[in-house]
């Protein structure tokens, strides 16, 4: 829950292509059925709403009407006000999931401030729409840490390390042992090559301290990323 509540109304950090991709249709779907739902409600009842103010005059005179307008009105008001907060809703979902989508791209999110703005420019509107989108679905994201937080798709479940088979450890058993170790000197200490995934346990390890996760988790974590160099 907190990761959606995340994805949909934060303008920290950074979200994938397919997170993007999930938000928006979740924006599509808020902007279409909300709207199709509340007007089909609003017509359903202010039809019966009609019936019952032409039975009630036919009842109790025009005394009556002020009354049913009054109930129109308010059931009519509740339903744009639901609808309104509806669209102040998609819209917020828009900008959120846009900003997060630029920051992975390393690009200032403040950006979404000159899309919105062309996007009003009639003759140029359709033209910025398609393009911004199709950057924001198709473009990667920087690989590694960058100025917006660590990387998305590095959050992502790691595949297991691989586990010999029994062959294989009936081999390793059958193997010589292998000669003693030779201490190296203090004079010549050995230098430590860095391999490609220390920028992502560098990163797994800025997530501890900040409390993003638990020991275990980065124990876990780190002992799959090692084990897949």
């Amino acid at each position: 829950m907190n990761k959606l509540l995340y994805l949909l109304f934060s303008f920290k950090g950074r979200i994938t292509r397919p997170q993007y991709f999930g938000g928006f249709l979740l924006q599509v779907l808020l902007m279409t059925v909300i709207p199709l739902v509340g007007f089909a409600i609003i017509g359903v009842d202010v039809v019966g709403l009609i019936n019952e103010l032409a039975w009630n005059v036919n009842q109790y005179g025009m005394e009556i009407i002020p009354d049913i307008i009054g109930d129109l009105f308010t059931w009519y008001g509740g339903m744009m006000f639901i609808l309104a907060l509806n669209s102040l809703m998609t819209i917020w979902i828009g900008l959120a999931i846009e900003v997060k989508r630029w920051h992975d791209m390393n690009i200032f999110g403040g950006l979404v401030i000159l899309t919105r703005l062309l996007m009003l420019v009639p003759i140029i509107q359709l033209p910025v729409a398609i393009v911004v989108t199709f950057i924001l679905l198709f473009v990667p994201g920087t690989r590694g840490p960058n100025n917006y937080g660590d990387d998305p798709a590095s959050r992502t479940y790691y595949a297991p390390a691989p586990q010999p088979s029994m062959t294989d450890r009936q081999a390793m058993a059958n193997e010589p042992s292998s000669p003693p170790v030779v201490r190296q000197s203090a004079a010549s200490p050995v230098v430590q090559q860095p391999t490609a995934v220390d920028p992502y346990i560098h990163a797994l390890k800025m997530r501890l301290v900040n409390g993003e996760i638990t020991r275990e988790e980065y124990d876990r974590i780190k002992a799959q990323m090692e084990g897949l160099s």
